[in-house]
This record gives C-alpha cells, sequence and structure tokens, in this order.
C-alpha cells in the first residue's frame, strides 16, 4: 500500500494540470495542485523513506483526492450541472496538505530511523534485506539509515557487504576488578582465588 504515494502523488500533479487546460476558476487551484504535487514529489526524492512510510500516502491521498475532486466540481459546472460545493472541501484539503506534509516527514524520518537501528541492533548480523522485510520499507532506504547511523556512533558495528555486523562494546575486565564466586554451601560471596569461604569456612 505504501508504495501507491507516488503514482497518487503524480496524479495529483496530473489533475492539476488538467485544472489549469480547463480554465476559469479551477486554474488558481490548478496552479496550487501542481506546485504542491512538485513539492510532495521534491519532498520523496530528498527523503526516500517518507515516499515509504504511511504518512507519505496519507499525504499524497489527500492531495489526489483533493484535485479529483475539484477536476470532478469544474466539469459537472462546464456541463451546465449544479454547483455541488466539491471546490470548497478541495481546497480545504489542499491547506491539510500543506500543514501535513512537513509534518508526516519529519515523523516518518524520526520513525523509520529508530525503527531500522533498534532491528539492526538487536541482532548480532543481519542483512538489509532482513530488514527492510521486518519493517517493510525499501532496501535502498534501509541501507542509507543503516549507513548513516553508523557514521554518526547511533549503530555499533560496521557493513561487510550487504549484512551488518554488531560489535559490543568490550568484556575485557580491568586490571583491578575483583570477580566473586557463591559459596554452593551457604550462599556467601567470596573473593575469587580464596580457599576456602569467608562465612562457612567451606572449601571452595
Amino acid at each position: 500500500m505504501k508504495k501507491l504515494a507516488l503514482p497518487l502523488s503524480i496524479l495529483a500533479l496530473v489533475f492539476g494540470g488538467i485544472l489549469l487546460a480547463l480554465g476559469s476558476f479551477g486554474m488558481m487551484y490548478g496552479l496550487i495542485s501542481v506546485v504542491l504535487a512538485i513539492a510532495l514529489l521534491v519532498a520523496f526524492q530528498m527523503y526516500p523513506n517518507f515516499l515509504d512510510s504511511r504518512g507519505g500516502l496519507i499525504v499524497s491521498l489527500i492531495l489526489c483526492v483533493s484535485g479529483g475532486m475539484w477536476v470532478v466540481e469544474e466539469l459537472m459546472l462546464m456541463m451546465g450541472g449544479p454547483w455541488l460545493g466539491l471546490n470548497v472541501i478541495a481546497f480545504a484539503l489542499s491547506i491539510l496538505t500543506i500543514i501535513l506534509c512537513p509534518v508526516m516527514c519529519r515523523q516518518s524520518t524520526s520513525g523509520v530511523r529508530t525503527s531500522v537501528i533498534g532491528i539492526a541492533s538487536a541482532h548480532e548480523s543481519i542483512s538489509m534485506s532482513e530488514i527492510a522485510k521486518k519493517t517493510g520499507l525499501s532496501q535502498e532506504v534501509v541501507t542509507k539509515t543503516v549507513y548513516d547511523a553508523i557514521g554518526k556512533g547511533q549503530l555499533s558495528g560496521q557493513m561487510q557487504g550487504d549484512t551488518f555486523k554488531r560489535t559490543g562494546p568490550s568484556t575485557a575486565l580491568p586490571p583491578d576488578a575483583k570477580v566473586l564466586v557463591i559459596c554452593p554451601y551457604c550462599g556467601a560471596k567470596t573473593e575469587q582465588g580464596l580457599a576456602k569461604c569467608q562465612k562457612c569456612n567451606a572449601d571452595l
């Protein structure tokens, strides 16, 4: 379903072009629709994860529906039909698009990044295609996100071909660290290396 965002935004651009061609009052909205559709396509190009997100689908769907409603209204008026008020609704939806687009873009970018980083850091080794399947994102978006997260220190690991290999913090103990052992008889904690338990004096 998320892959529909791009064709919907292109369809919204087509609706805007139709309105410009029809002329009359629809020309103003046609221009608005064309500008909004182009802006949305640019956003999809700059932020591929926005294109793959639910937010991108919602924004493109609203823009497409508003353009379609205005085209229907204009065609009805040209054929002598009654005024349905669809253009008023379409204009309100276009305003909603202007408000939602930057908000959805920011949220989807942040949400996608968090999801990809979370999945990658939870595995010792995981391929980009596996992360793409788990998140529903394209492999290209996943790969770019992982590389960026590694570069910014948000992921501890490295890429080996198409696979992310996680590297955890060092488990080496400092030289002065004390290791405690639990006495099997009384359960008391005793420093490792002692022959007898410090509590019950049992042999360790």
